[in-house]
């Protein structure tokens, strides 16, 4: 966003307009903004809808997005949130015991499979 003194412009004073500094990406060099990666990690990983429904829902947004862009983008997040992984792991594996919901979700195409 752009700031500029209203009050400078109606006196005739010359401001300096501030402008903010655009915000780093997640991903070097990427189009992707940090708010649109939670979106599709959550839609994805929390909800369990695929990418290729999700690019089905962009589309009906009039936003361009391939599963194969999306899917590019989760494998560079996956790097950048190696560390909490690691992190994680080594508090989880120090624990006595370990509790988990093994609830599967059903693949498209394969009987009797889980998607894990």
């Amino acid at each position: 966003p752009k700031y500029a003194c209203r009050h400078c412009d109606t006196q005739g004073t010359t401001s300096p307009i501030k402008q903010a500094p655009v915000p780093a990406s997640p991903i070097p060099k990427g189009i992707a903004t940090s708010s649109l990666l939670a979106q599709i990690i959550t839609a994805k990983f929390q909800y369990s809808l695929p990418l290729y429904r999700q690019e089905t829902l962009f589309q009906q947004w009039s936003i361009a997005i391939g599963r194969r862009t999306m899917a590019d983008w989760l494998i560079k997040c996956a790097a950048l949130f190696s560390p909490l992984y690691d992190e994680l792991r080594r508090i989880m594996l120090e624990q006595s015991a370990l509790h988990c919901d093994e609830t599967t979700v059903k693949v498209l195409d394969v009987e009797k499979s889980t998607s894990y």
